[in-house]
């Protein structure tokens, strides 16, 4: 199936663009940020010289990567999709890409990373740790909303990110013990992610639809019907994967910049003063919990200031210039956004309060 007929066709300056953001829509680039940014902590989290020549490799294989995974997610999603006017024009939900061609777009993306990444670097733990990234990712795709126990594929989902800075890591030189405790942290991040974050912002829908999420399962499990009221079992269980994120991240900067023998300077009281703030406005968004656009904007910033903690191993590594361009890549792409530019601008349906079945 040619690509314009997917997209709905091509004749003019305004149908490009149209395209172009069909695309975009398609290969869920406004994120492509963050997954770039975890191959970055990847990178950095090891003492090995880099090249350009690895840095464009890494960069490639993180774009196959996150195309795969997400359209992936966006097939599996895709009743649940068509109900949400947030994503009910996506190309999938809408109907003009169909979800076998989607699923081999998908398939052919992940291999591509797979190849390319075996004949830049022809030796196991790259491969195994992407293998290990693929296999997280889409586990969580096919069972993230249908598994018994939400809380066990938001991890499993994790895993697969966490592996993602331990495959960038392999390909740079080694796996260094500040590796480990940065994947683990990234690891944690992206099950906050999941199970708070993402998964409150689709609550009505899913449970709409049946899904079984993080916040669904602790209200099922307590007979609770209350959307608008979390229950205290998810806010502490929500606050200690908190703590442990950030007692990851500050332990990993700080074992990095001891690797590279800058255990003296202030990198991890910036991580620790970064993961404070995260934990304080966690407690924040799940105690005062409501479905406004101050609690939408309290999460986008726990989600963004959590994961720029992670990313001063960037900062350790090679300094403010790239730290800085690390910065720029993980929240530019992320605020092309329509979810996020209506939180931000409070204009449109950021809070999903109206969905396309009504």
């Amino acid at each position: 199936m040619p690509i314009t007929n997917c997209f709905g066709g091509l004749s003019g300056g305004p149908e490009v663009l149209t395209l172009i953001a069909s695309i975009g829509r398609f290969c869920r680039l406004p994120l492509v940020g963050l997954t770039e940014a975890v191959i970055g902590v990847g990178a950095a989290s090891t003492g090995s010289a880099i090249s350009l020549g690895r840095v464009w490799i890494l960069l490639l294989i993180g774009l196959l990567f996150h195309i795969g995974v997400f359209i992936l997610n966006d097939v599996m999603d895709v009743e649940i999709d068509r109900t949400d006017s947030r994503r009910a024009r996506a190309p999938v939900a809408a109907g003009t890409v169909s979800p076998a061609y989607a699923v081999a777009v998908a398939a052919a993306s992940l291999t591509a990373g797979a190849a390319i990444l075996f004949t830049a670097e022809n030796s196991v733990a790259p491969l195994a740790c992407y293998g290990s990234a693929t296999a997280g990712l889409v586990v969580y795709d096919l069972y993230g909303k249908r598994f018994a126990v939400p809380p066990v594929t938001d991890m499993v989902q994790g895993i697969g990110w966490g592996s993602l800075v331990l495959m960038s890591a392999a390909l740079i030189g080694q796996v260094d013990l500040a590796s480990l405790i940065l994947a683990v942290s990234t690891c944690l991040y992206m099950a906050i992610l999941t199970g708070f974050s993402g998964s409150l912002r689709d609550l009505i829908n899913d449970r709409y639809h049946g899904a079984n999420t993080t916040p669904i399962f602790f209200m099922n499990r307590a007979g609770s019907k209350d959307e608008g009221n979390l229950l205290a079992p998810y806010i502490s269980y929500g606050l200690v994967l908190q703590i442990l994120q950030a007692a990851t991240c500050i332990v990993g900067v700080a074992t990095l910049a001891s690797q590279l023998g800058r255990g003296g300077d202030w990198y991890w009281e910036l991580a620790l003063t970064a993961q404070a703030a995260c934990l304080l406005l966690l407690w924040i968004g799940l105690a005062r919990y409501s479905r406004d656009r101050r609690m939408w904007v309290i999460g986008l910033a726990h989600s963004i200031l959590s994961f720029w903690a992670i990313l001063l191993a960037v900062l350790v590594r090679y300094g403010v210039a790239a730290f800085t361009l690390a910065s720029v890549l993980l929240i530019g792409p992320w605020s092309c956004s329509s979810v996020v530019r209506a939180i931000v601008t409070n204009r449109g349906d950021w809070a999903g309060r109206e969905t396309a079945r009504s």
